[in-house]
Parts: C-alpha cells; sequence; structure tokens
C-alpha cells in the first residue's frame, strides 16, 4: 500500500481552512524544514489516530459501523490556535493490499486505480467518522449514523444494507489495511531523552550501530552478530519497503546497500 496525497485540515499546528496538502508523494519521501514548523505534526495525527481508533474497536466485535460513529474526546491543544474547531483528513491511497479481512471480501480496489480514506472529528460532539468514498465522492455509508444505509450508484441513494447493494464492508476493511501498514519510528537525537515505551520502534541510530560493530568484532559473539544483522536487515526492509537491503560491517563502520525498484 502507498499514501499518495494527504491533506489535513484543523489538527495542530495545521489552519481549520488551508491546512496541510501533500501530493506526489513517492516510494521514498523526506520532509525538510525548520524546527516546530509541524513536519512531526502530520505523523502525530496519524498515529493518534491510529492508536485511537483500535484502542477502541476491538476486532472481535467488528461490524461495518464500527468506524462510523465513535464517540472520540479529542483535547483542545491538539486543535488549531485552540479553537476546538472540527478536523478532517483525506488520504488517497494505491496499490491497495487487504491481507486481512475481518468481515468479508472487498473489491472497490478493483475497480479504482485509488481509494479515498476521509476521517472527520466533531470536536464539539466528541464524534469521529471514518470513510471511505466511492469514484463520485460520495461515502460508501451513510455518515455519523449507527446501522448506516449503504450507498448504491444505480440508484443515487442510500439504502438499507443487504446483499448486492454498494460496498458494506469496505469502510473498515480499507481502513484496517491502512492502520496495519504503518509504522511509527521514534529515532532518540539525544542520549538521555525519554521515549514512550508503547512506540513499536524507539531507538537510539547511534546505538544501534555501536553495537553491531561491537558484535561483529567480538568473534565469541558470531552467533549473535548474525542474528542481530539479520533482524536490522528485516527491520530495514519493512519500514523503507524494500525487495532487499544488506549491510557490510568492517571493524570500524557499517554500510548499507539497498536494491531499489
Amino acid at each position: 500500500m502507498k499514501v499518495k496525497e494527504i491533506y489535513l485540515k484543523g489538527w495542530r499546528s495545521y489552519s481549520n481552512e488551508d491546512g496541510i496538502s501533500v501530493n506526489g508523494l513517492k516510494h521514498i519521501n523526506l520532509f525538510i524544514g525548520p524546527n516546530n514548523s509541524g513536519k512531526s505534526n502530520l505523523f502525530k495525527y496519524l498515529y493518534f489516530l491510529r492508536e485511537t481508533i483500535l484502542n477502541k474497536v476491538q476486532n472481535d466485535s467488528m461490524d461495518y459501523d464500527s468506524y462510523n460513529n465513535l464517540d472520540i474526546q479529542i483535547a483542545s491543544r491538539d486543535t488549531w490556535a485552540d479553537l476546538n474547531d472540527d478536523i478532517s483528513c483525506e488520504l488517497l491511497l494505491e496499490d491497495i493490499i487487504v491481507s486481512k479481512q475481518v468481515l468479508g471480501e472487498v473489491t472497490l480496489h478493483n475497480e479504482l486505480e485509488t481509494i479515498r480514506l476521509v476521517s472527520n472529528h466533531n470536536i464539539s460532539e466528541s464524534k469521529t467518522c471514518l470513510s471511505v468514498l466511492n469514484k463520485e465522492g460520495v461515502p460508501l455509508l451513510e455518515k455519523e449514523t449507527n446501522k448506516p444505509k449503504v450507498y448504491c450508484s444505480s440508484h443515487e441513494c442510500y439504502l438499507d444494507p443487504r446483499e448486492g447493494i454498494g460496498y458494506p464492508y469496505e469502510t473498515v476493511e480499507y481502513w484496517n489495511a491502512f492502520f496495519e501498514s504503518l509504522i511509527f519510528v521514534d529515532p532518540i537525537r539525544h542520549y538521555n531523552r525519554e521515549t514512550a515505551s508503547k512506540k513499536e520502534a524507539d531507538f537510539d541510530g547511534s546505538d544501534i550501530i555501536e553495537q553491531i560493530i561491537e558484535l561483529h568484532n567480538d568473534e565469541s559473539m558470531a552467533t549473535d552478530y548474525m542474528d542481530y544483522k539479520d533482524l536490522i536487515e528485516e527491520c530495514l526492509k519493512t519500514i523503507l519497503l524494500e525487495e532487499s537491503v544488506s549491510i557490510d560491517v568492517t571493524r570500524d563502520e557499517v554500510r548499507f546497500f539497498f536494491e531499489t525498484r
């Protein structure tokens, strides 16, 4: 799965009118800017969204409307200028792969080149709605209701869910696939910096380099060295979405080799 475009409004440093627009994203992207310019707020939103949703909704209790009308309170400090205005985000995805299907088979990504996910947060009512848009830009499910109707393109209206009508499962399945594709890495900039233990990939990059060189230079640790080297290579393949990553370690440096597609 690849994120092609991101639009986010009303979150932290992103205004509720213009917000931030990131498009033309490639296989690997770099975000460059001064400190406190808002670079990390984009990823903080995606992390907040994933953790909040998945902690609130469990797979064993999931239904087609599980993401349609959620009670989620967002702190004032997380809204633009502490104004408590609504927050919205649009994500344009391509190369969709749905490996785990909780509710049923999904097919919309076979008909469209891209899938558009939309999140809306009504701050005053503490309500969140996650949607998927069809090719006409209409949400697949009637928004912000429990047991919503399903949009039927042939009738151009929402109808009660039944076999053969619209795409009832796509909203939950595509959002789940997106959440499962996210890996957050928090680099530790200073030796004594404290980080949250719940992050899946907190690390001190310089410490990793020192450790693998130390293992490489200790002949009694040959097995541990190979295991550690394989683990780092697999982690880099996952994070960078590369087919092949190899590490060459000498007595005083580490070189990384990538086979790009």
